[in-house]
């Protein structure tokens, strides 16, 4: 009788999603730009932000039919302008927030502060 042996897979390694790390990593280069002021959001991007903003106020959870719907406000000019930074960061968020659970709520955070961020300029 032979005795097979078990390997163990460890848990912790799970590698992220690609559109979760492409997210965060779109999201935080964008928010670090703003804040550094090496970017700055054309009037279009901050009317969408401001207008995520608003969706948001009843739960204060950004959600894919949301940012959805605000790229689409959006359209092509939103791509085109301003080296369609903000558009991309926001079509990368995507599917990080139709994941039915969030693997990466610290991506959905930042993504929140940069939406703030934009739509508060004057």
């Amino acid at each position: 009788m032979s005795v097979t042996a078990v390997q163990s897979v460890p848990t912790a390694l799970f590698l992220e999603p690609a559109a979760t790390e492409r997210s965060r990593h779109r999201v935080q280069e964008l928010l670090d730009d703003y804040r550094a002021g090496a970017w700055s959001p054309t009037a279009l991007e901050r009317r969408v932000a401001a207008t995520l903003l608003t969706a948001t106020e009843a739960d204060g959870e950004l959600t894919a039919g949301q940012v959805r719907a605000a790229l689409w406000d959006g359209a092509v000019t939103m791509i085109q302008e301003n080296h369609g930074r903000f558009a991309s960061a926001l079509a990368d968020l995507v599917p990080v927030l139709d994941e039915t659970e969030p693997t990466a709520p610290e991506v959905v955070d930042a993504a929140a502060e940069l939406v703030a961020a934009v739509a508060d300029l004057d």
